[in-house]
């Protein structure tokens, strides 16, 4: 992406954005309203669309689409007059002011800002990694529920247990907007089965009909040819 700079000012610092979390798209939103002559903004991000954690219960219930709860940071980088690197930061040097990216060159700072959110520490917790999905990174999470929302649609008649660990105000959500979804789609399937149900007596009963036609044209037709079937 292209910065959107005024090219006859002078750059004093660089200021690097790791991470498109909350607070960093609050400052690439306040940069483009009024922008800090003499600053250069990069963020490094390794998503274009950063989710919004506050509103992922919602999104889990349904509520919310998926571009209802998650910052377009393409755009948001564009206001700003940002440029954006989609990359993961790996590392940072302090000694050379460097931030180590995956796959591109270092990136050099003046000033550093690391807004990457946070991951539970699944290795310490044995099973965890095997057996358990963390809520954080959101979109590896996401990923997972609305894989077990397709399989749910497409097999509903398997068993599902759900246990979530952590009783906190997040977890609590969490359960509560899994058990509304979930029930939103056992109602649609029962709608849809309904529906189905509807379809089929419509057919079996223009079936019926066309047979009841099928024989009134037949008797006419005996009474019109003076046909008497012989019994045997």
């Amino acid at each position: 992406m292209l910065e959107h700079l005024d090219r006859t000012s002078v750059i004093v610092k660089h200021l690097v954005l790791i991470g498109g979390g909350h607070s960093h798209a609050i400052v690439l939103k306040m940069f483009g309203i009024k922008p800090l002559p003499g600053v250069r903004l990069t963020l490094i991000s390794d998503v274009l669309h950063a989710p919004y954690s506050g509103m992922l219960p919602g999104h889990v219930a349904g509520f919310y689409d998926y571009d209802e709860c998650h910052i377009d940071l393409r755009s948001l980088a564009e206001f700003a007059g940002c440029q954006i690197l989609m990359d993961r930061a790996i590392a940072i040097d302090l000694n050379k002011n460097l931030v180590i990216c995956q796959t591109r060159p270092p990136v050099n700072f003046d000033l550093l800002s690391v807004d990457i959110g946070s991951t539970p520490a699944t290795l310490s917790v044995p099973g965890a990694a095997e057996y358990a999905i963390a809520a954080k990174p959101v979109p590896e999470f996401l990923a997972s529920w609305n894989q077990l929302i397709s399989e749910r649609q497409n097999h509903p008649q398997k068993p599902l247990r759900i246990a979530i660990v952590g009783g906190g105000a997040g977890g609590v959500e969490l359960a509560l907007n899994m058990q509304s979804r979930l029930g939103k789609e056992e109602g649609r399937r029962k709608r849809e089965e309904g529906r189905g149900k509807k379809e089929e007596g419509r057919r079996k009963r223009e079936e019926g009909r066309g047979k009841k036609e099928e024989g009134r044209k037949f008797r006419k037709f005996i009474i019109r040819n003076s046909f008497v079937p012989q019994r045997c």
